[in-house]
């Protein structure tokens, strides 16, 4: 067999630039977020209470999540990171019937509920209100929360909002700790904690020139 073609042109349309035109698209202060993350694994023992500091100083926290999974599940004393195990579910989902008791969560030291709480379905919910079709308010429109079932059973992450509180001090540096309880008697814990924070960006769309707000 031989070639299909033996004789090809290859043409490239080009533009030539209008000055107007790139003044008018240029801009040299345009302004963008993103969300940045801070990931922090925390080991707590059975029956123990701990109060720990993810970060001591970050600007525009928004959002806190907490994945919690049974460590040396089975009774194997090695597996004391359970996410790297093939013989595990997390982490794409928490330990069985994982939970956190007695939750507290500080920013800049200042208490995010007025007193430690048992973080239930209802409390997940009321978290992830801004996420669904008129505030969350319809169970039928909640973008696709998970039901309390799965959540109890397999699903149990702990998310707090931390963007509805404290926006006066938006931009200056604010530490975050968490404070809960293992509830179990028998099994230690660890607990990925997840610290999301907006970074701010200003690019120079004519030079491409990226700079941090």
């Amino acid at each position: 067999s031989g070639p299909l073609i033996t004789n090809a042109r290859l043409l490239v349309p080009y533009y030539i630039a209008n000055p107007k035109t790139d003044s008018a698209l240029t801009q040299s202060n345009k302004f963008f977020t993103t969300w940045e993350k801070i990931i922090n694994p925390i080991t707590v023992a059975a029956s123990t209470t701990i109060n720990y500091t993810i970060t001591s100083g970050v600007a525009n926290p928004r959002r806190l999540v907490l994945l919690p999974m049974w460590q040396k599940l089975g009774g194997l004393s090695t597996l004391t990171n359970p996410e790297q195990s093939p013989f595990d579910s997390v982490p794409a989902t928490s330990g069985p019937f994982a939970g956190l008791s007695n939750l507290q969560v500080y920013v800049s030291n200042k208490p995010m509920y007025q007193y430690p709480i048992q973080f239930d379905h209802e409390q997940y919910v009321e978290e992830q209100t801004q996420l669904g079709v008129g505030g969350a308010q319809l169970p039928g429109q909640t973008s696709g929360l998970l039901s309390q079932q799965l959540w109890e059973q397999n699903h149990r992450y702990y998310t707090v909002d931390l963007s509805r509180r404290l926006d006066s001090e938006n931009g200056s540096s604010k530490s975050i700790q968490v404070s809960f309880t293992n509830p179990s008697s028998a099994f230690d814990m660890k607990v990925i904690a997840i610290v999301f924070y907006e970074k701010r960006w200003v690019i120079n769309t004519g030079q491409c020139q990226l700079s941090s707000a």
